[in-house]
């Protein structure tokens, strides 16, 4: 005898387990895998961009160093302070702010 569309719609998720790797599933068991992945995948995700971030920063304030020696060394111009911004993961924007001598 064959089922008709009613009788399938009458059974439910767990009634059709799913085997991965020989192991059996429910759907539930499926949906908290997923989730669990997903949550380990966003977490590792913003480790990286942390070390990016910090990397990127790190490389900003030697181009910032760099700059202050230049200006020490070839023109004597001892700097009032320098700030950096975030723009972005990759770009900072330094405000440079001299004596009013110069």
């Amino acid at each position: 005898m064959s089922q008709t569309t009613s009788d399938y719609a009458k059974i439910t998720h767990d009634e059709y387990p799913k085997s991965i790797n020989g192991k059996w599933y429910s759907d539930d068991d499926i949906s908290n895998l997923l989730l669990e992945h997903y949550s380990k995948f966003k977490q590792s995700l913003k480790q990286e961009k942390k070390a990016l971030f910090e990397k990127n920063l790190n490389k900003a304030k030697e181009a910032v160093e760099q700059f202050y020696i230049f200006l020490l060394k070839k023109y004597k111009i001892r700097l009032r302070s320098i700030h950096l911004k975030y723009v972005s993961i990759n770009k900072f924007e330094a405000l440079v702010v001299i004596p009013e001598k110069y």
